[in-house]
């Protein structure tokens, strides 16, 4: 296991079968990397993906990026045999993404296989059914190994029958970003899947950013440069933060003025937290 910047702006989806794809997603910028065991690889090679994916974590040097395995539904033997073979690793991954979670207990269960196998390995739930939806604050307490929420748009909008599109998962967006501020944790948002579309993947990264999400899962090296972006604070907001942050520290009054507009306590909060997103991004 090797330590990493924890800036989830990116997470590059990479199939776990495909060695050559692994290898170049350690050099490019997104902020993890997920080799995935999962939705991604057939059936027939999931022995393959395990292999691959261990040869990546022995081998490859991922420059201080998160590396995050998907494994397979822990309710499934798939699942189990994933977690089985993590247990025979020499070196390990940062997180596991365990999916189509809809319940504490799975996370509970898949929390003490980990902590056997090595204590620092960390659990970030996808939830992607309505179970999952419902019971998305008991998800995200469920263990303090958790340190993300992943939403999964695609399996969801199936299961309900709708388009995957902004107003019908609106809903089930909020109560994800609801969920992983009330567990203080990342939130990571749904891939966009029209890779070729740039201008949406910026317009769709915006709101979600707007709604309280840290990072957003990408499935094509060309999303990343757009997401880092959108989850990056410019210029203006660097010095907006440090300007409120600064007259708030030297104020005597519980409520500021800056440029022309009163800033309370929550506000100075936000203007906190920017001034250390852009700290971790080496901004300042």
């Amino acid at each position: 296991m090797t330590s990493f910047n924890m800036n989830r702006r990116t997470m590059l989806f990479v199939p776990g079968d495909r060695f050559d794809r692994i290898s170049k997603s350690a050099e490019l910028q997104a902020d993890s990397i997920v080799l995935d065991l999962e939705d991604s690889v057939a059936l027939s090679n999931k022995e393959l993906a395990r292999n691959s994916m261990a040869k990546a974590l022995l081998e490859l040097d991922f420059k201080g990026k998160e590396i995050v395995v998907r494994i397979n539904s822990p309710r499934t033997l798939l699942g189990i045999q994933d977690i089985s073979f993590l247990s025979s690793l020499t070196c390990f991954p940062n997180t596991i993404i365990v999916p189509k979670v809809e319940s504490k207990g799975e996370i509970m269960l898949v929390a003490s296989l980990l902590e056997e196998i090595n204590p620092e390995i960390r659990i970030i739930p996808l939830l992607e059914s309505a179970n999952g939806i419902f019971e998305a604050k008991n998800i995200a307490t469920a263990s303090h190994k958790i340190n993300g929420l992943i939403f999964g748009g695609g399996d969801l909008s199936g299961e309900l029958g709708c388009q995957m599109e902004w107003d019908s998962l609106y809903h089930a967006r909020s109560v994800i970003v609801l969920a992983a501020a009330s567990a203080k944790v990342d939130v990571i948002d749904v891939p966009y899947l029209d890779i070729n579309n740039l201008d949406g993947l910026e317009i769709e990264t915006s709101k979600v950013s707007r709604m309280g999400f840290t990072g957003k899962a990408v499935i094509h090296p060309t999303q990343i440069e757009t997401v880092n972006k959108m989850f990056s604070p410019d210029d203006k907001e660097v010095d907006w933060a440090k300007r409120v942050v600064a007259i708030a520290r030297s104020s005597e009054s519980g409520a500021i003025v800056v440029d022309g507009k009163m800033i309370d306590a929550a506000i100075i909060k936000k203007a906190d937290r920017i001034l250390g997103r852009a700290e971790k991004l080496t901004l300042l």
